[in-house]
């Protein structure tokens, strides 16, 4: 057992090894990305409170420093993401201190361009292999000038950089967890970020992998890179590879400085590392009182992160990095971003992964078709003898219902579960500045009108003929044209809702507020009169809309009497007239329904995008993360001391 755990350290130390010391070929690819001038990022007084007014960080002062690879680290819960997202550029209403880059106040539209935030949650679409993700994000972050081939070789050499070049070919779905964050590194640093900010970089990773992901990390802060990480307990060699350490507990800091600074200056307090364990363990275990309360002591020694004694005087930086880093207070801090690409290239872009990532989705792709299929066979079997049967003719009310209803439920179902997964892809590559929103927004809807078009037709083809409605092929265009918006009304809410709620409050809020408009829009039957807050209400449903002009297609436009079949004595439902007064549709205008659902189509996408715009400001985007992590964490203190 001791051999071989062994040989796993020595296959651990060999991977650092390889990756600190580059072969001449990977050192020509590091130096072929463009340099970068040095950016040193310093805040001073940092405070935030979450909306339920618990103070989250406490006047934190400190300073990150190009060339470095730097660790912000403490127990859970003591503002470790928070910090970052705050030096990220997401300033929020109750956040006060200051942040200056380079010794400038930041620029947060500025900054973001020249910086890359890792998430934690590696967001990545399975659909695709490692290849075809890094060549769709190339088009993005490279040059728009650069032609397939020079992408394409650009890929390969960040291939083997980041040890991915056997798995170039695999899908993301079947990589692991360690190739995931790699491709995490890879995709972001396309376009030479000159600061990098990664979430936990080795949260559920293996020693080897995790070993794999610090060693990138640290020769991207040897290229002069500013590199700053959030992480929990590393291993003593993680721990090791990295150049400063900044500990929070309880929102305030109680150590900044060299990992070796560590241990000397716990001392100073009476805090004694034993010579087997990991300072990294040590000082969390300082940080959450384990040995006594020494918080306060150690905030005041260090200044909550104004004392800069404990730096190491070595810097990981090159001569001539280190150069640019001395002089970039004298210049302006410049925008390092490749040729912008047009507004309709990236919409291009976008709307064609869509689409190719929808049609390897066969799981879904059939499901949604043969349900489609399944549905639009039941029901034009259900009401095939009502179509131009005289006495039956009343019950056509109830299949342009049930028509209405499949079309809406078919087509917002899915968006329900397929839009909150998208967030997670779109919140990574929007707030690393891949594309502007208004193009992802653009490319969604588009990609779900082709779907839409194609699975609604197919679907009315077979209610419409199977139900023996009148074989006039105007009409049955007329009758496609309805079921076609009432899908597309149908999506458009579906996107909206799920770009607003989180999955089961997407699912569970979706088809109730469907039930609500399926009422309404039935609400005229058997009425002969209506009071104007109730014509509204019933006309405010989407649905009405659809009711009635599938009646107006299926009975207007002069159409000729149903048949009375011969066994019947009388048939009421005879007069096309009849039926519609009957089910209070007799004043429909088909114009009318087009232009209605026209405009609820144009009303549920701008609300949709609206909703997504709001959700994807700085201010939503952290406050919505750290405060449901607050409460989280604030359930798990509730329980420990329940425990005890």
């Amino acid at each position: 057992m001791t051999r071989k755990k062994n040989e796993i350290n020595e296959n651990v130390n060999n991977v650092a090894v390889e990756l600190l010391t580059p072969s001449e070929r990977e050192s020509e690819i590091f130096r072929k990305i463009p340099p970068n001038a040095g950016v040193n990022i310093k805040f001073t007084n940092l405070s935030y409170e979450v909306p339920i007014s618990k103070p989250i960080l406490k006047n934190v002062s400190g300073e990150f420093r190009a060339g470095e690879l730097s660790a912000i680290m403490g127990p859970s819960g003591c503002g470790k993401t928070t910090l970052l997202n705050l030096l990220a550029g997401n300033r929020l209403s109750k956040t006060s201190g200051n942040i200056s880059v380079n010794d400038r106040p930041q620029n947060k539209s500025e900054f973001r361009k020249i910086s890359r935030y890792i998430l934690q949650e590696d967001a990545i679409s399975p659909m695709f292999t490692i290849g075809e993700t890094l060549l769709y994000a190339s088009k993005f972050k490279l040059d728009a000038g650069k032609t397939l081939q020079q992408r394409q070789q650009i890929i390969d050499e960040y291939l083997k950089i980041f040890l991915l070049e056997d798995k170039a070919n695999t899908k993301i779905a079947n990589i692991s967890g360690g190739e995931r964050k790699r491709l995490c590194l890879a995709l972001e640093l396309l376009n030479n970020p000159a600061v990098l900010f990664v979430d936990e970089p080795t949260t559920g990773l293996d020693e080897f992998s995790a070993t794999q992901c610090i060693t990138l990390l640290k020769r991207l802060a040897i290229s002069g890179r500013t590199i700053i990480c959030s992480i929990h307990c590393p291993s003593a060699r993680l721990f090791q590879m990295f150049d400063k350490v900044y500990v929070l507990s309880d929102g305030q800091c109680i150590y900044q400085g060299s990992v070796n600074g560590i241990v000397p200056y716990l001392i100073n307090f009476g805090l004694q590392c034993p010579i087997t364990h990991n300072p990294a363990d040590y000082i969390i275990e300082v940080a959450t009182n384990f040995h006594g309360n020494y918080q306060e002591a150690l905030v005041t020694e260090i200044q909550n992160g104004k004392v800069r004694k404990w730096h190491s005087n070595s810097s990981s930086v090159p001569n001539d990095t280190t150069s640019a880093v001395t002089t970039t207070n004298q210049m302006n801090l410049k925008v390092l971003r490749s040729k912008q690409h047009t507004w309709w290239s990236e919409y291009c872009i976008i709307l064609k992964r869509n689409l190719q990532q929808m049609l390897r989705d066969t799981t879904n792709m059939k499901l949604i078709m043969y349900t489609n299929l399944f549905l639009s066979t039941i029901l034009g079997i259900a009401f095939s003898k009502i179509g131009n049967n005289g006495y039956l003719g009343s019950y056509n009310y109830n299949f342009v219902v049930l028509s209405t209803v499949q079309c809406v439920f078919l087509s917002m179902s899915p968006m329900l579960s397929y839009v909150p997964q998208e967030i997670l892809y779109l919140r990574r590559e929007h707030f690393n500045q891949w594309y502007r929103l208004s193009t992802y927004f653009m490319a969604l809807v588009s990609s779900q009108f082709v779907m839409w078009s194609f699975s609604t037709l197919l679907g009315s083809t077979i209610m419409y003929y199977l139900s023996n409605q009148p074989r006039q092929v105007f009409r049955y265009f007329l009758f496609a044209g309805i079921t076609l918006l009432t899908s597309l009304n149908g999506s458009s809410y579906g996107i909206l809702v799920g770009s607003r709620l989180r999955l089961l409050n997407a699912l569970f809020m979706g088809p109730n507020m469907i039930a609500v408009w399926v009422m309404l829009s039935n609400y005229a039957v058997d009425r002969p009169t209506l009071h104007p807050v109730e014509s509204f209400l019933m006309y405010s449903s989407f649905m009405r809309h659809s009711v009635e002009g599938l009646m107006e297609t299926l009975f207007g436009f002069n159409r000729a009497d149903l048949i009375c079949p011969e066994k019947y004595l009388f048939c009421a439902s005879v007069k096309p007239q009849f039926v519609m007064k009957l089910s209070g549709t007799s004043n429909a205008n088909y114009l009318s329904s087009i232009l209605f659902l026209l405009g609820f189509y144009v009303v549920f996408t701008l609300l949709a995008w609206l909703v997504l715009k709001c959700r994807f400001s700085s201010m939503e985007f952290l406050a919505r993360n750290r405060f449901y992590r607050y409460l989280k964490y604030l359930q798990i203190r509730y329980l420990s001391v329940k425990a005890m």
